[in-house]
């Protein structure tokens, strides 16, 4: 008898938002099913607030059941954090505002 092949990867990307991230990090009873769908993705997605939510999600839950919470660092690659633009202190916006204060 021929073993099936595993099924190809799904070719669109998946949004996973903070909550499903913290499941990877703080053993729930979803937590397990969560890790085995992620990996069948090829592309994963997520909203820069995520690297805000996280690690304080992470803290808060060390506090309420340290026990849960797998011993890792939450640590953004290189590769993924960007420059974010900030305000430019000559800028009119800027002006405008130290004008009202």
């Amino acid at each position: 008898m021929a073993t099936a092949e595993p099924p190809a990867p799904p070719s669109a990307i998946l949004y996973v938002d903070t909550s499903a991230l913290l499941k990877l990090l703080v053993r729930e009873a979803e937590s397990a099913a969560i890790e085995r769908e992620l990996l069948t993705w090829k592309e994963l997605a997520t909203s820069v607030i995520a690297e805000v939510e996280l690690p304080r999600a992470v803290a808060r839950a060390r506090e309420e059941r340290a026990d849960a919470v797998i011993g890792v660092h939450v640590i953004a690659p290189a590769e993924a954090t960007r420059d974010v633009p900030t305000a430019d202190p000559s800028s009119s916006t800027a002006r405008d505002n130290e004008a009202t204060e």
